[in-house]
């Protein structure tokens, strides 16, 4: 990434071309669906995906120790953040209504008739949620969202916040609650900087919001308790 708002602009037109699909819209209407369903959606692989929101996100970090950075620039890193946490979103969304669709006696790996193919896709999109819960938290998206959480304009901070409510939301229904704990519990610091970022006015309403979806969880509750939260959100 450059320093140019070109070079910038053009770092979001070398996104992976996945992305760009998925906020416009990707449907799986006609071409890719290959007549299955008109419900089926061809999703890029989770790996992509994750690897354009950390890439977004290292562009923006990076700007906090530039001199010369601009407004534009500014500005456009973070709608590339933004445009990156909608895609993510969306298939979050999706892994996790699919999943409460799919009743468990749906996990036989057995031949479909079509009138079970709505349940064959659910199982799909179950299984493409948890690989992208998996491959972001294994490239410490969480932490690193919170912690560039000031640098981020309005839209893409509150995408932020929505992407972190909805990791700590999906995990349950696609059955990757431990996995979430874990990462969690093997990274203090996302509690300290949740708690640091409730005494900041500019972020303080979306730390406290995330703060409040960490309750889902009691492993989480103790660990901002051992971070000194009933303290800290008092004062």
């Amino acid at each position: 990434f450059g320093s140019s708002p070109l070079a910038v602009f053009a770092s979001f037109i070398a996104a992976p071309r996945m992305l760009r699909a998925l906020l416009r819209g990707n449907s799986g209407n006609g071409d890719g669906n290959h007549g299955l369903s008109p419900t089926v959606e061809s999703h890029p692989p989770a790996g992509e995906l994750c690897s354009a929101l950390m890439e977004a996100v290292a562009t923006v970090a990076s700007q906090q120790s530039s001199n010369g950075q601009s407004h534009e620039e500014a500005t456009a890193s973070s709608d590339v953040v933004h445009g990156c946490l909608s895609a993510v979103l969306r298939r979050l969304e999706q892994a996790s209504s699919a999943a409460a669709r799919c009743p468990p006696s749906a996990r036989a790996s057995t031949p479909a008739p079509p009138s079970a193919m709505r349940v064959v896709h659910a199982k799909q999109e179950q299984r493409d949620g948890c690989a992208l819960m998996a491959a972001l938290l294994d490239a410490d998206a969480p932490a690193q969202l919170v912690a560039c959480m000031g640098l981020l304009g309005f839209e893409a901070r509150k995408d932020a916040m929505r992407f972190f409510t909805a990791l700590l939301r999906s995990a349950l229904p696609l059955g990757a609650d431990e996995l979430l704990v874990a990462y969690f519990r093997s990274h203090p610091r996302i509690a300290r900087l949740l708690l640091e970022g409730s005494g900041r006015h500019e972020v303080f309403a979306h730390c406290a919001q995330m703060i409040r979806a960490c309750t889902r969880y009691p492993q989480l509750v103790a660990a901002l308790l051992e971070e000194g939260a009933a303290y800290r959100l008092i004062d």
